[in-house]
């Protein structure tokens, strides 16, 4: 009698556990997670600690980071995706996840002085933007060659991106085009940057060049002459520092055309003003006879500006 109780007793206790079970899951199956960890990237804001919370929480608030120059807009599900994410988070199968902050850059000033006779003017970045193409100025018959961030041209700018503070910046320029008196022969900067310079030697084709001695001067101190080209065989003397003398002379095949005649390739040692002085001491021009002229012409020298 006392077994048959026993028996009927746990029968009963199993079938009302059973059908609590049933209640709490009808559908028999697993019961589901509701709770999330969060994890949190801001991207280079503050450090946010995780966070465990109820997907179902519907007045869930999330935390707010900050990040210098920066405003924070919201969180995303992606580190490289700006679409804000919308908080549902029951539609998060997974037991934890990580979010993202996404920031706007707060606006800042770039003043530009071209230094081409014109005012200054403003321009607008973001924070975080990339600045390595400011829109240049133009300036007539001038090269640009750098922004620096001084009115002397001692500093260049080398920010990448723009920082959380406004300043200002200094276009500095080279004469582009120098000629002789008479416009028959000129130098002109093919390319110039702080750490290298190239100058082509032009001849014009309006006269018949069949000779010419030229002398090239500049301050080895702020320049190394590493290369020259001589497509018409100049005789060269190179032998000394800062003096580079070319001698030319074809008779019978007389240089008609507009020509470049020697490029010249200098590394830029010291970039205060730059002086390079070509000097025509003597050209033979068969326009209408053999004519030798025996003057120097100065071609005007570079200086930096």
């Amino acid at each position: 009698m006392f077994k048959r109780i026993s028996l009927l007793s746990i029968t009963m206790l199993l079938v009302l556990f059973l059908s609590s079970c049933f209640l709490l899951n009808p559908e028999g199956g697993e019961e589901e997670d509701t709770t999330l960890i969060v994890y949190f990237d801001t991207l280079g804001g503050n450090v946010v600690q995780p966070m465990e919370i109820s997907k179902t929480d519907i007045s869930l608030t999330l935390p707010t980071p900050v990040k210098e120059g920066y405003t924070f807009l919201g969180w995303s599900l992606t580190e490289d995706d700006d679409s804000l994410f919308n908080l549902n988070f029951t539609t998060i199968s997974s037991s934890s996840i990580t979010l993202y902050a996404v920031w706007e850059g707060e606006s800042h000033t770039i003043t530009i002085h071209p230094e081409n006779g014109e005012a200054s003017y403003d321009v607008m970045f973001q924070t975080g933007d990339s600045i390595v193409e400011i829109p240049l100025p133009t300036y007539t018959d001038h090269l640009f060659i750098d922004w620096y961030t001084d009115e002397a041209l001692t500093v260049p700018l080398e920010l990448a991106v723009m920082p959380n503070y406004d300043f200002d910046i200094y276009a500095r320029w080279a004469s582009d085009i120098h000629y002789t008196e008479d416009n028959v022969i000129w130098a002109n900067i093919a390319s110039m940057d702080t750490e290298t310079l190239v100058v082509d030697i032009i001849i014009d084709g309006a006269v018949r060049f069949v000779g010419y001695e030229m002398e090239i001067g500049y301050d080895h101190t702020k320049l190394d002459l590493t290369s020259y080209t001589n497509g018409l065989e100049n005789v060269v003397n190179d032998a000394v520092d800062g003096i580079l003398t070319f001698n030319y002379v074809d008779a019978i095949n007389p240089i008609e055309d507009t020509t470049v005649i020697i490029t010249l390739t200098f590394d830029i040692l010291n970039n205060d003003a730059i002086d390079l002085t070509i000097s025509v001491d003597e050209f033979i021009d068969v326009t209408e006879q053999y004519t030798i002229v025996d003057t120097d012409y100065d071609i005007i020298p570079f200086t930096t500006e």
